[in-house]
């Protein structure tokens, strides 16, 4: 676990000297993201509707953060 929490570090210090720190701290705030979608495709879970509603509201602004550079 502690090599894989240090590379994760890594990843994001090298993240952050490529692109624009705007993008990289609104896609790496948007964990949650990957637990939802790990969620619906690993575990098969259902979503009620606000819940889909929210998914799709984040991923468009994830979307939009990252093209509007």
């Amino acid at each position: 676990m502690c090599i894989l929490d240090n590379a994760a570090w890594i990843a994001f210090a090298y993240a952050m000297v490529l692109t624009p720190i705007g993008i990289v701290v609104a896609l790496s705030e948007s964990y949650i993201l990957i637990g939802v979608l790990l969620g619906i495709c690993v575990n098969k879970e259902h979503l009620q509707l606000h819940q889909k509603f929210g998914l799709i509201l984040a991923l468009g602004a994830a979307i939009w953060l990252a093209t509007s550079v």
